[in-house]
């Protein structure tokens, strides 16, 4: 015959007294929760960034199939005859590439007597003087050499070879600070951690005139802003007579731009996400570079969300380019939506454990008036309900829960030794 042993009374008091306690904790609160079924708002559930990296060519600017020499040019002129005679070869140049910009490039001679073109656009030729070449292409320059010789009478129409090279373009004077990390390999950090400090990267670029943009300027620095940094660019412009402050729309900016233009700062923030529906905020001439400039990518500040309740509080840090939904930060957190996965969080260690797990999560939110919002999370429709699916903002405190019958099931159940059901002898 099967003997069982029966349940002592202070176990069943034990019992009794959790249960009571139980009901005493549920009606304490001061604020009640708000199920997130019963909010219309669908801006609960919107992502937090749904925005998408933009055309990045729109970065650059028009490419040109033909350059328009101006001053700070270097150009390479040959003309037979008048630098020497035929038997006697011009001048060659061979440029010093000790760093090149792309793999591969390699410096290739260029025929020509080095002229620069000075501030007034103009270069000085022998026997002819300055001649006019701002705003020519080389083309069009060869030709207003050749009518200057042929008129000069040093050259004679149908023997008048003469050639004009680029031999080393105008360049633009720019600075880049970067606050984001110069690492090439991933970093991983503890969840519960987060860097106190850093140095930034700084480079003065000299960039050729058909390269003065934002996009080669973001290029030559390490590439796109990390994650640590925001997902914008600005550029802070040196000329006092530059275009105006361009205030764009997209996103929250971490400076605030009205004070920049009180100041009497030129500057433009070019986003590098773009909304669908929505148009771009900036136009081609905003992304081209000028002498002083500056190009700054700037460190975004943290973001976190908080944990407590039957998790192990904690302060997390929110990702920048997705979204965390209320399963994702219980994730994040270290614990799992079936129950407390075990060390301090573990309140069930005398018996068989967190059998059933809990389903209510508690998010706390303070609203743009200051005020506090708790709203309730049915967990068990979150796992299937798209609906039920919370997005986190920063600043949130995520709270996991038991209800009063998954207590009182799982201490009934930790209580109880089961071993009355158990045969105690043959």
């Amino acid at each position: 015959m099967m003997q069982r042993k029966p349940i002592s009374m202070s176990k069943l008091m034990l019992l009794a007294l959790s249960i009571a306690c139980v009901g005493a904790a549920t009606g304490c609160a001061t604020i009640e929760p708000v199920r997130l079924s019963s909010i219309c708002n669908p801006a609960l559930l919107a992502p937090r960034n749904p925005g998408h990296t933009i055309d990045l060519t729109l970065l650059q600017k028009p490419p040109s199939d033909r350059y328009f020499v101006n001053a700070g040019d270097t150009l390479g002129v040959y003309v037979r005859d008048a630098f020497g005679t035929g038997e006697i070869p011009g001048p060659i140049n061979n440029p010093i590439i000790t760093e090149p910009r792309y793999p591969g490039q390699v410096p290739v001679p260029q025929l020509g007597l080095p002229l620069q073109v000075n501030e007034d656009g103009a270069i000085v030729l022998p026997d002819v003087g300055p001649i006019l070449v701002a705003g020519l292409t080389l083309s069009q320059v060869g030709d207003q050499i050749r009518e200057a010789y042929i008129q000069a009478q040093i050259l004679k129409e149908g023997k008048d070879f003469l050639t004009v090279t680029l031999i080393k373009p105008r360049t633009v004077r720019v600075s880049v600070f970067r606050e984001d990390s110069d690492t090439l390999a991933p970093t991983q950090v503890r969840r519960d951690a987060y860097i106190m400090q850093k140095r930034g990267t700084a480079e003065v670029l000299e960039m050729p005139a058909t390269e003065n943009d934002v996009l080669h300027a973001l290029a030559a620095t390490g590439g796109l802003p990390g994650c640590d940094a925001y997902n914008h660019v600005w550029v802070l412009r040196a000329h006092p007579n530059a275009s105006h402050c361009v205030q764009n729309g997209f996103g929250q900016p971490s400076i605030d731009e009205s004070v920049l233009c009180d100041a009497g700062i030129r500057f433009t923030r070019i986003p590098l996400t773009h909304y669908p529906g929505m148009p771009l905020t900036f136009c081609p001439e905003d992304v081209v570079l000028h002498d002083g400039d500056v190009v700054y990518v700037e460190a975004r500040k943290a973001e976190f969300f908080y944990v407590g309740g039957l998790l192990d509080g904690g302060q997390i840090p929110l990702p920048r380019d997705y979204s965390v939904d209320i399963l994702g930060a219980i994730a994040l957190a270290n614990g799992a939506v079936n129950g407390p996965t075990g060390g301090a969080s573990n309140n069930f260690t005398t018996g068989p454990g967190n059998i059933v797990p809990p389903t209510k999560a508690i998010v706390s939110r303070k609203n743009a008036d200051g005020s506090i919002i708790l709203i309730e999370v049915d967990l068990r429709r979150a796992l299937g309900d798209p609906n039920e699916r919370l997005i986190i903002h920063p600043g949130d405190i995520v709270m996991l829960k038991y209800r009063p019958h998954e207590i009182m099931a799982n201490i009934g159940m930790n209580i109880i030794n089961f071993n009355f059901l158990i045969p105690s002898g043959n």
